[in-house]
């Protein structure tokens, strides 16, 4: 037996899913909502296998953040994000969020119910329209995360002495040498490098100034600050 709760403000809407959903000899619906607050309530509480989450309910993206709570506390839960376009841009947060498919509100009964069972089952159900925007989204955002544009987002970040110990290491200056300007252990050195790492996810410190180098960040970054500034 497949538990269901529907999240959908429409109350017609809402009571054609449970109608389609309970002819199936297989699916139970243990409740329903028409809010992305009672939502998150409803699925703590008779925690569902699977839940049909419409986006705009109380408010425009009621649904992602339901859907974003839900998944950060129960992560095995199924969510399929009910959508009458499936161009629709906030799909994609959704898929971030960790819903697993979408349906069209314009979808056959049949269309619905195996839906709900192939994702309870475990088996791929995105379609291929989906699966093309999520491919177009990841590659904007891969190309971002190169640009200039992310990595100075990621800069404004650092502390003055993390931007000063970049300096450094472009210009060439050894750890001992730093350490030694800085009044600083290598140890203290180690733990803001590893800072700058994390920020930025890069693999090492050499290759970081080699892809800030190609970009020209260095030319860009605040000479003037006092380097004896914590």
């Amino acid at each position: 037996m497949i538990h269901v709760l529907i999240a959908e403000d429409m109350e017609p809407i809402r009571q054609r899913y449970i109608r389609i959903l309970e002819a199936d000899s297989q699916i139970k619906i243990v409740c329903s909502t028409g809010t992305g607050k009672e939502a998150v309530e409803l699925v703590r509480k008779h925690r569902p296998d699977v839940v049909l989450m419409d986006i705009e309910m109380e408010s425009r993206k009621a649904g992602l953040v339901a859907t974003k709570q839900i998944m950060e506390e129960l992560p095995d839960t199924i969510i399929l994000i009910l959508t009458v376009y499936d161009t629709d841009d906030l799909l994609f947060t959704a898929f971030q969020y960790g819903a697993k498919d979408y349906i069209l509100k314009t979808a056959d009964p049949k269309e619905v119910i195996e839906s709900v069972k192939q994702a309870y089952g475990g088996k791929p159900t995105l379609r291929p329209s989906a699966e093309a925007k999520l491919r177009s989204e990841f590659r904007r955002i891969r190309e971002y995360e190169k640009s200039l544009l992310y990595m100075l987002d990621i800069i404004s970040s650092f502390t003055t002495t993390e931007i000063n110990i970049l300096i450094d290491l472009h210009e060439g200056k050894s750890r001992k040498a730093i350490c030694a300007s800085r009044f600083i252990e290598l140890s203290t050195l180690r733990t803001h490098i590893h800072h700058i790492l994390k920020k930025t996810n890069a693999p090492n410190i050499a290759t970081l100034i080699q892809d800030m180098e190609k970009m020209s960040i260095f030319r860009l970054l605040p000479q003037y600050v006092n380097e004896n500034t914590p």
